[in-house]
């Protein structure tokens, strides 16, 4: 039972990982879309190297994922905990970059607090909810600010309310998937835990019925 306990951890903590996995890269292809938009719809002024490092970075980091997760050794939770730190660290330096607690896509930082929380133990989440915190705090005070559009989609403040928007809409599928995913793999254990606990008792019932027959033969065999 101790050896099937550790292999649902070992599968569960490769889910999780290949959760990440997946996000990160719904997250490149956002981020993608974003930058097509923001240059050539709303004809705004970024900085498009540094956007663009930033996302060659998490594409370098995926496919690090990409190659952690063909390898035979399990997977911890403390290597979990690295990614996302990871993760948060570089929406950071993103948001610092444009226009930091301005920004819509701020809100984002609630979505590693949300995976930490299901997932991970209490010291992760302590540890993931306090860095969250603390960067948000920062890009209150320090960020570079957006470049301005004028009256352009009624002005900056309501562009402001269109990228809210859009970041729930986001935001809500991310957490549906998760909270769906956690769902599936709770009842795959459950499955698996019933058919283990049906097993072993099937188990125990054909050696007791070998007991007995051992017991019947040997009453027969002695005078």
């Amino acid at each position: 039972m101790i050896f099937k306990k550790s292999l649902n951890e070992a599968q569960t903590n490769l889910n999780i990982l290949n959760l990440l996995y997946q996000l990160r890269n719904i997250g490149i292809l956002t981020l993608l879309t974003l930058t097509i938009i923001i240059i050539y719809v709303l004809k705004i002024d970024i900085i498009q190297p540094t956007i663009l490092f930033i996302i060659s970075f998490i594409f370098f980091m995926n496919m690090i994922v990409f190659w952690r997760l063909k390898q035979p050794f399990n997977i911890t939770l403390f290597e979990i905990t690295i990614h996302l730190t990871i993760d948060i660290l570089t929406l950071g330096a993103l948001l610092y970059f444009y226009g930091g607690s301005t920004n819509p896509l701020v809100s984002l930082l609630i979505i590693p607090v949300t995976l930490s929380a299901v997932f991970l133990p209490i010291a992760s989440i302590i540890w993931i909810t306090g860095l969250c915190i603390g960067l948000y705090s920062i890009l209150m005070r320090w960020y570079e600010p957006l470049a301005p559009i004028g009256e352009q989609f009624g002005g900056d403040f309501n562009l402001h309310i269109i990228g809210m928007y859009g970041n729930f809409i986001f935001s809500a599928i991310m957490l549906a998937c998760c909270v769906y995913i956690l769902a599936h793999l709770g009842r795959k254990q459950s499955f698996e835990l019933a058919a283990a606990k049906e097993k072993l008792i099937r188990n125990e019932y054909i050696i007791e019925m070998g007991l007995l027959a051992a017991n019947v033969a040997h009453e027969i065999n002695t005078p």
